[in-house]
């Protein structure tokens, strides 16, 4: 948006165009405290109640049938976590503290490999997972996801060292939010999610915010939230977890083997068109 403005206040200034800076409105203000001018970021809304009942409703979200584009809305729904850091997961960063009950896993928020970041320490931290999102079949997406051998949640996502895998997974959830859902409020995005589940939080624990920032990851202020907010103990996490109202989530639960077809499709199409690709530059370096 910057540079955009910036071209255009140098098409108004050249009379290359007659009318109006169209992104003069959306510039970055002056930090007045700072005497400079910075990347200001557009308040963000929280989706309300309407908004997931729509986003969610049966019928819409049955389009939804990638694994990068079915799962991660739910997982934010339910963790508040921010889009890279769902779409960066691991298999191995959903652990169980007990084999043998469904009730223990939780979603390790890392940055332990090179392709993972977080976007600060506070943000490094264990999340359970919801007892919703385990009935909807997400153990089950993650045991084809092993039996296939795929190493990461979400395979097909590519990463860039500018946004790693997280551009991709709110290119597709926008598309959807806009076209089809059609909630066009600009400042409403993939991470209203977010806002909606800290919100939600907040009320919950009576603003309690050591218990907010160990399950969101916001930044801790004081010595006391910085030593002990990433202490609290997951049933303590899931109880608060527990109480936040979810929207109605009437979604048939995952099969196994129902993303098979996906990926097999997928890997062979990106197997061909590496292929072209190599013989292209043979060519090429051949001429």
């Amino acid at each position: 948006i910057i540079r955009l403005s910036a071209f255009f206040a140098f098409c108004k200034r050249r009379r290359y165009m007659g009318h109006d800076n169209p992104f003069a409105d959306r510039a970055p203000k002056k930090d007045s405290t700072k005497g400079g001018t910075e990347e200001a970021k557009a308040e963000r809304l929280p989706f309300d109640a309407d908004d997931l009942v729509r986003i969610f409703d049966p019928q819409l979200y049955a389009t939804r049938t990638m694994p990068q584009t079915y799962w991660p809305p739910l997982i934010a729904l339910m963790t508040g976590a921010r889009v890279n850091e769902i779409a960066q997961l691991y298999v191995d960063d959903i652990v169980n503290d007990i084999p043998g009950r469904t009730d223990k896993w939780r979603f390790m928020i890392l940055a332990k490999r090179k392709d993972q970041r977080v976007k600060n320490e506070s943000a490094l931290r264990s999340i359970p997972m919801h007892p919703k999102l385990i009935e909807l079949g997400f153990l089950r997406y993650l045991e084809d996801l092993r039996r296939l051998g795929y190493e990461r949640v979400f395979p097909s996502l590519r990463y860039t060292a500018a946004s790693g895998y997280g551009d991709t997974v709110t290119d597709f959830f926008m598309t959807y939010l806009r076209q089809k859902v059609k909630i066009t409020d600009p400042l409403k995005v993939f991470h209203s999610f977010r806002h909606w589940f800290s919100h939600q939080l907040f009320n919950l624990s009576d603003k309690e915010r050591m218990h907010v920032v160990s399950i969101t990851g916001h930044a801790r202020e004081g010595t006391f939230e910085r030593t002990y907010a990433h202490e609290l103990h997951y049933d303590e996490k899931l109880r608060l977890l527990s109480r936040i109202p979810l929207p109605p989530l009437d979604l048939p639960a995952y099969q196994h083997g129902q993303h098979d077809s996906y990926y097999k499709r997928f890997f062979a199409n990106r197997a061909a068109r590496e292929r072209r690709e190599k013989e292209k530059k043979k060519k090429s370096d051949s001429a």
